[in-house]
């Protein structure tokens, strides 16, 4: 699937006003409820603890309004934003039931039910 056509997967899927929505830089600030937000310590160490280590995901990097779509799995993305900071990430499942973002405030936020639910049973709120 091209990039674009994902990307507006995403977008109708987590922004509350689907691909409109998309054209913004901080995609954080529109996403669909439920979503949650925390401020953990180290924010990039739970996505080991909430995202399941055999799912592969999409992984997207925001970089000055540019978005960079890579395929992969948790533990892959993880050594790379754990040595990154003031950086904005989103980790999306591929069935688009979920997706994680942490933003340059380094806060976690998560939307869909399963992510939600996820991150209220590790006790980050």
């Amino acid at each position: 699937m091209k990039w674009r056509n994902i990307e507006k997967k995403i977008a109708s899927s987590f922004l509350r006003n689907g691909v409109r929505d998309s054209k913004y830089r901080w995609w954080w600030e529109h996403l669909k409820e439920p979503v949650i937000s925390v401020l953990p310590d180290y924010p990039s160490d739970m996505l080991l603890r909430l995202v399941p280590s055999d799912e592969e995901v999409y992984f997207i990097m925001e970089d000055g309004g540019k978005f960079w779509l890579y395929e992969g799995y948790v533990d892959s993305f993880y050594k790379l934003v754990s040595e990154m900071y003031h950086f904005e990430y989103y980790v999306v499942s591929k069935k688009m039931e979920w997706l994680l973002c942490e933003n340059h405030h380094c806060c976690l936020l998560a939307s869909g039910n399963y992510m939600v639910r996820k991150v209220n049973e590790h006790g980050f709120v």
